[in-house]
């Protein structure tokens, strides 16, 4: 509703004129034909005339644009958020895969203390380092370097000497462990080119002199011996883990 108040012709008295429909308020009341023009003074409907535009209809756009500014800083805060969760949950993924990384490398001890422990002195005991046919499960009497790391993928070492490994050897969490054991001989039988070992020192071996009943100092060759633990557990987890032996 506007409230006109007027100085002219009818001082002290105010008209009351209902807010017309449309974008200001000067829309609507400029016809002189308008019912409600017919009680006013010449001057009267002059000041009508030049009513100022209403700002309403300003602020209505103006509030529609921070609509549309807000629901572009929440799609923001969404992505944002989006993107917050994907990285926790890649960097859970990546330290669960640690871990279980270094369980099996763990449990992979495991095959080379049975393969130092049992398995290199019972192919000793029976003089079957040098084996050409059938050695002991576990043990290969030479390696070749063809089919090896680098060379080729630890997948395709392994399925070719898988057939000569033992196993499993069943540790805690559910890996398990399969090992085997090859001379460093490039040859069959532990012949040709062969990796050895620093002698080792047996018997009286302090001075120059040897008195009546001593030990002649005695050096003893030994050959290096190469033993690959295979690993397998939660999550597809694969781990090979090589030791270096001499004896």
């Amino acid at each position: 509703m506007l409230t006109l108040t007027t100085t002219k012709e009818t001082p002290n008295k105010s008209i009351f004129l209902p807010l017309p429909p449309g974008e200001g308020w000067g829309e609507g009341v400029n016809s002189m034909s308008d019912p409600l023009t017919l009680f006013l003074s010449h001057g009267e409907r002059e000041l009508i005339q030049h009513l100022p535009l209403t700002p309403i209809a300003v602020r209505a756009k103006q509030s529609g644009v921070t609509l549309v500014i807000t629901l572009i800083v929440l799609v923001a805060m969404t992505l944002a958020t989006i993107s917050l969760m994907r990285s926790v949950d890649t960097s859970n993924i990546i330290a669960g895969n640690l871990a279980f990384q270094q369980a099996a490398s763990h449990a992979a001890d495991a095959g080379i203390e049975e393969a130092a422990r049992v398995l290199l002195p019972l192919v000793v005991a029976n003089h079957g380092l040098g084996c050409t046919g059938a050695c002991e499960p576990g043990y290969i009497s030479w390696h070749d370097p063809d089919h090896e790391p680098p060379h080729v993928s630890w997948k395709a070492y392994w399925d070719h000497v898988e057939a000569s490994a033992n196993g499993p050897i069943t540790v805690a969490d559910g890996y398990d462990v399969y090992y085997v054991v090859e001379s460093m001989c490039d040859g069959v039988g532990q012949t040709g080119e062969c990796l050895k070992a620093p002698p080792s020192m047996s018997g009286n071996c302090g001075g120059s002199d040897l008195g009546a009943g001593s030990q002649q100092c005695i050096a003893t060759t030994r050959y290096y011996y190469r033993v690959t633990s295979r690993v397998t557990g939660p999550r597809n987890t694969v781990s090979y883990i090589q030791a270096m032996l001499a004896m």
